[in-house]
């Protein structure tokens, strides 16, 4: 019988009992051979033949895993050196476990407590013993628990490494999976995540972030000038942020655009969502800040209106539509035409054909509503109308996308795309 005592602090809230330890990697992904057959320490629920059935809905306890987020947990626990993995909370099915309190009177410490505050620091400090008879499923962590697992198969280093877990007593009766249920429950719809903006300003890993504060900080025309909102989603919003030129969140979106992810993060496959960001070298970060800063020499080059009211902020510039350089979804589409025209040698300066301001006729029913101005149309709806009036091939997919959305907005069935040549 293999015991493990861990080192613990327990607590009471509401009517949970929960003891806070510290687990080495190897005692949790540990397979207890001893056992009737081979099993996990710390199982996932769908592993606890007791309490899990794939039929009974009443049964379940959290959500269902999502093979696909294994892979970029494994490279991030095996690739960041920076890394840091959440508290799991682990139920344990079948009992209590053992508590070995620690009397700190015995440390010799002087610490100028009275009795009452000893006593409760006894009832808090201690140990945990868990015999390995005991069943040990994780209630919030799932991915987490697979995602060690995997990484330590790859590298068992990694089984040095120690994790925070929080143990609660899980009943097996109706009363028990509804309380236990709850509890998850509560954890996953009041946990709020980082936002996107919250993201951009802080993290250290994602390039497209960096470079967005770099542009704030240090790009020409935007240092020193509070023209960037930061806003918690990429649009302006009028008339609060008249006097800006963009948002945070829209200038990461463009990062994104132009920054080449699988050469700059670990390999990955499938979407962006099994992408894994890891701080790329410095040489990297700097190669990647000199072509989106040069991105913005284009498109201030182009779009002299966009520079003069960065010059000069006019709360009357968006008035009746304004300029489409001065609206992030229409830096957006420029900047996918601008990664287009790269790879495809077009020339740049075929774009300065179109009209700038939304008041033209070009852009009614594509990008603004012509009677209020608000901005309709989605991103790609407005790059393929780009693309068609500018001469450059849609697929036949596309093309007839483009014409169904383009009626829609226009409001009539028979509605035609004007010609390509009018522009």
């Amino acid at each position: 019988m293999k015991e493990l005592y861990l080192p613990a602090l327990t607590g009471k809230f509401g009517q949970w009992r929960y003891y806070q330890v510290v687990m080495k990697v190897s005692n949790i992904v540990e397979v207890l051979a001893y056992r009737e057959k081979p099993e996990y320490r710390i199982k996932t629920v769908e592993e606890v033949e007791e309490i899990y059935s794939e039929k009974g809905v009443s049964s379940l306890l959290q959500r269902a895993f999502d093979p696909k987020r294994l892979e970029p947990l494994k490279k991030y626990i095996l690739s960041q050196p920076d890394k840091y993995l959440n508290n799991l909370t682990v139920a344990i099915f079948g009992g209590s476990p053992d508590w070995i309190s620690l009397d700190i009177k015995k440390t010799g410490l002087d610490l100028g407590f009275d009795d009452e505050k000893v006593e409760e620091f006894i009832k808090t400090f201690g140990i945990v013993k868990l015999t390995g008879q005991e069943t040990l499923f994780v209630l919030d962590g799932q991915h987490r628990l697979k995602g060690l697992r995997a990484a330590v198969e790859s590298d068992n280093t990694v089984a040095n490494e120690a994790v925070s877990i929080t143990f609660i007593i899980h009943n097996n009766t109706d009363e028990g999976r509804t309380r236990t249920r709850r509890l998850f429950s509560t954890i996953n719809r009041y946990a709020k995540p980082v936002s996107l903006g919250e993201n951009i300003l802080l993290d250290e890993d994602d390039l497209s972030a960096i470079i967005t504060r770099k542009l704030i900080e240090e790009y020409p025309l935007f240092k020193g000038k509070s023209i960037v909102a930061l806003n918690k989603t990429a649009d302006i919003k009028l008339p609060k942020d008249q006097d800006k030129f963009t948002t945070a969140i829209e200038l990461w979106t463009i990062n994104e655009t132009l920054i080449e992810a699988q050469k700059v993060y670990p390999r990955y496959e499938g979407g962006k969502q099994n992408l894994v960001r890891i701080r790329p070298d410095d040489d990297v970060i700097q190669e990647y800040t000199k072509k989106i800063f040069n991105f913005w020499d284009t498109f201030f080059d182009i779009f002299p209106n966009a520079a003069s009211f960065i010059a000069s902020p006019d709360n009357d510039a968006r008035k009746n539509g304004g300029p489409f350089s001065l609206r992030p979804m229409g830096q957006s589409v420029f900047c996918d035409f601008y990664k287009r025209a790269i790879n495809e040698n077009i020339d740049l300066s075929i774009i300065k054909n179109i009209p700038d301001n939304l008041s033209d006729s070009f852009w009614h029913y594509v990008m603004v509503e012509p009677t209020d101005y608000n901005i309709i149309g989605s991103r790609s709806h407005i790059k393929h109308y780009l693309y068609y009036r500018l001469g450059l091939s849609l697929t036949k997919n596309q093309e007839e996308i483009l014409l169904k959305n383009y009626r829609k907005y226009k409001n009539d069935p028979e509605a035609q795309l004007p010609l390509r040549e009018q522009i």
